[in-house]
């Protein structure tokens, strides 16, 4: 995939967070969270720390280069979600980025 759709997935993801219901209560981090609390989880924070990503808030698609790689490290860059929860969509979407891009170069008169 070309590096513009993946640093644009990661500045601005399609899920950037989910609504859960906790269904068996757990403690995390000395937070009690009984069922059937409902918790806000905001996977893509990761796409903002500068410990995973060179300064997280510049658009760089150099980023996603092979001696940079920053995407690589798990669970860093996650633009449609975590395991189970991954959106079922997220192929086609890749795919109508694809397609649109031509679309818009074609179209749109673009200035650098």
């Amino acid at each position: 995939m070309p590096t513009l759709f993946l640093e644009t997935e990661r500045v601005y993801p399609a899920i950037p967070w989910q609504i859960r219901t906790v269904m068996n209560g757990c403690t995390i981090a000395e937070h009690e969270l009984p069922s059937p609390t409902r918790i806000l989880s905001c996977h893509t924070a990761t796409h903002y720390m500068g410990d995973l990503f060179m300064d997280p808030l510049r658009f760089d698609i150099d980023r996603y280069l092979p001696e940079r790689q920053e995407h690589l490290t798990p669970s860093a860059y996650v633009p449609y979600g975590l395991g189970a929860h991954t959106c079922l969509g997220h192929n086609w979407v890749n795919f109508q980025m694809a397609v649109n891009l031509p679309f818009i170069a074609h179209h749109v008169k673009l200035e650098l």
